[in-house]
């Protein structure tokens, strides 16, 4: 091991520099300058210079200072005094330095993506899982007044029994149900329904004019009811709000939420939600001796549609059921594989026999053209 090291010496009271030799010793430097020797105690020194690559190493005691060119001669200092090794830093470390700093960067990314992704999507899960149906209805209430505040709602008394029928046979075949269903028709010729939390569900008139029987409506009503028993609405909806409504609905203030009420088609849901609502679904039609065919006829014709749609490449109002519950021929094939284990014997009972649907279907839209 190298003994003396070429140095520069500055007393701190002059600009002039001296050169000099230093040692190491396990308490400290010996410097020689000029004949006589200065003792600096590792103690009182600091380095403030030399822990990047190429640059000399600068040792400071008060005013005074010490620069050794040779990087080498911090190794010297770490095995001439090891229990001081924590006071000087060699450029090798300093190298490994300059990796820590972006993969720190890259693990906070990582973390916050995670946090994003995976540990809030599953926060929010456990939370709608757990929240009582009360708070549902309200929160249900407060986004659906805040649509029927400027949406206008079907004004045709028969169309509006007819339906509460449909949802009545629904709901009574619904196990364990803890909701009281509420069902609003909105006169808008958008073809579109949603599920709101704590058993609103909200359908558009465009949408009842594009089934072809009410067996079809029964299944786009039960595919939405679903949606309210399994808690996706409570979720998607919980995924919308921002985190001071997050925290105004858990202190029971529902004020603000009705102003959300704009996010109402972004209560979009997963295909796995989707696949399970449409399933259970199918399960509440035939619970309920409705024909399950329904169902799936009004997904045929959805799909019929996202086809034209894509090949026209035009955006149509009335086909914006496919941008909140997209559709696909997997779905379909799904739920008549689902429906396989239905007892051939089953018998289904018409779901409104005494009407005459395809001109009950259209009645809200009559009615708005008799209006002065």
């Amino acid at each position: 091991m190298k003994l003396f090291w070429q140095a520069y010496y500055y007393d701190g009271k002059t600009a002039q520099r001296h050169e000099v030799e230093v040692s190491a010793s396990p308490e400290g430097l010996v410097i020689k300058k000029d004949g006589s020797s200065l003792n600096w105690h590792f103690g009182e020194i600091e380095q403030t210079q030399g822990s990047h690559e190429g640059e000399p190493l600068r040792l400071e005691r008060g005013n005074e200072a010490l620069i050794v060119k040779d990087p080498e001669f911090v190794k010297t200092l770490l095995e001439s005094a090891p229990k001081h090794g924590s006071k000087f830093a060699r450029p090798e470390r300093a190298r490994k330095g300059l990796y820590i700093i972006p993969a720190a960067a890259l693990l906070t990314v990582l973390i916050a993506a995670g946090v994003y992704f995976w540990l809030m999507p599953a926060a929010i899960s456990f939370t709608a899982r757990h929240i009582p149906p009360s708070v549902e209805e309200r929160l249900g209430r407060s986004y659906t007044e805040g649509v029927a505040g400027f949406i206008p709602q079907c004004s045709s008394p028969i169309l509006t029994a007819s339906a509460d029928r449909i949802l009545k046979r629904l709901e009574a075949a619904a196990p364990t149900n803890p909701y009281d269903f509420k069902l609003y028709i909105l006169d808008d010729p958008m073809v579109n329904a949603f599920a709101l939390p704590g058993g609103h569900i909200i359908l558009f008139s465009g949408l009842i004019e594009s089934t072809e029987s009410p067996e079809e409506l029964a299944g786009v009503m039960a595919h939405e009811m679903e949606h309210v028993l399994q808690k996706h609405s409570t979720q998607s909806m919980l995924q919308g709000l921002s985190t001071g409504l997050l925290f105004a609905v858990a202190f029971g203030d529902f004020s603000g939420v009705s102003g959300a009420a704009g996010t109402l088609g972004n209560l979009s849901y997963g295909r796995e939600l989707e696949d399970e609502a449409d399933r259970k679904g199918a399960e509440l039609l035939v619970n309920s001796g409705t024909d399950p065919q329904g169902l799936i006829a009004f997904f045929e014709r959805m799909l019929e549609c996202e086809c034209k749609k894509k090949e026209e490449d035009k955006t149509d109002k009335a086909l914006s059921y496919l941008s909140t519950h997209p559709s696909s021929a997997a779905r379909v094939e799904s739920i008549k594989s689902h429906l396989k284990g239905t007892p051939k014997t089953k018998e289904f009972e018409p779901v409104l026999p005494d009407v005459d649907w395809k001109t009950l279907r259209s009645s809200c839209s009559e009615m708005q053209s008799d209006r002065p």
